[in-house]
């Protein structure tokens, strides 16, 4: 897979240990047929979700149902690069200014 896709979210919506693991596989199943979700981390007051594709766009758009349902939707930010770059490509939020990092 040539891409990896980041779902970003502050850190304080981690209200128990088993909430991002639980969003994470829910996010796995509905991207099973495109991507891969390979783990997550959290820190430095946000969580990433990984994902391995070769269709970021659609990926993200499936996941979206899951944010969506947990009303996540409005607070996260998801990007893509190709696994040869380091700089991230915005998908969401659409008006998004700024930098998206990984810390």
């Amino acid at each position: 897979m040539r891409f990896q896709l980041v779902i970003q979210f502050p850190e304080t919506i981690i209200k128990e240990i088993d909430f991002i693991y639980n969003l994470e596989e829910a996010i796995g199943r509905v991207v099973s047929d495109i991507a891969v979700v390979d783990g997550h981390d959290w820190g430095s007051g946000e969580a990433n979700i990984f994902i391995h594709t070769d269709n970021p766009s659609k990926a993200f758009s499936q996941s979206k149902t899951i944010l969506h349902s947990q009303g996540l939707l409005s607070q996260v930010k998801a990007a893509y690069r190709d696994f040869e770059e380091d700089d991230y490509i915005v998908l969401w939020p659409t008006n998004f200014k700024g930098t998206f990092d990984v810390q």
